[in-house]
């Protein structure tokens, strides 16, 4: 059962993690002797940001809110050739101010069992999620796509916008013009 602002949700004693697919982030890496293309892909792990749905460890009260890249396929390959188990995801970044924070809303210490085990499950949330949907990798590189896209109707509707401005412009000097003796 899945909650419909989510594409899965997972349940472990502390309680509920929401899964999101984002949009990857593409550019450029030197691998080698050479430039290639790397696309990290992105999730998007979190509790509820509801009060009524905290994760609780010990009986006390957490949220949490961490965007994960997936390590490049390239970087894959170096990690399992010196890992049986390598961290496929990475932190990307915050999705609220702080990554962690507990019931009063404020930053976990580093160091503290508490965000110990909360990154241990985002990051199982994580590797769950991507065994049950393979194919969320491409649907973070359609939306990074996506993204693009809208960017490039905006600046084409920018660019219309500085059209008619100009064609505007030169419709009343041409009237100016027009008043003058030839």
């Amino acid at each position: 059962m899945t909650d419909p602002e989510y594409e899965a949700v997972y349940e472990f004693p502390e309680g509920k993690l929401y899964i999101n697919i984002l949009p990857a982030r593409s550019g450029k890496e030197h691998w080698g002797d050479e430039w290639q293309r790397v696309t990290n892909h992105r999730l998007s792990v979190s509790s509820s940001g509801r009060d009524d749905e905290p994760l609780k460890i010990r009986g006390r009260r957490y949220q949490l809110g961490i965007a994960f890249a997936r390590i490049p396929a390239q970087a894959e390959v170096w990690l399992r050739a010196r890992s049986d188990e390598p961290e496929l995801f990475q932190w990307d970044n915050s999705l609220r101010r702080w990554s962690m924070t507990n019931g009063d809303g404020k930053e976990l210490g580093w160091n503290t069992a508490a965000r110990e085990r909360l990154a241990e499950i985002a990051a199982e949330a994580a590797l769950r999620f991507e065994n049950d949907h393979p194919e969320w990798r491409l649907t973070s590189e359609r939306l990074e796509i996506e993204n693009e896209l809208r960017e490039a109707e905006a600046a084409i509707s920018i660019a219309r916008e500085s059209v008619v401005k100009a064609e505007s412009r030169a419709v009343r000097l041409r009237v100016q013009i027009a008043m003058y003796p030839v």
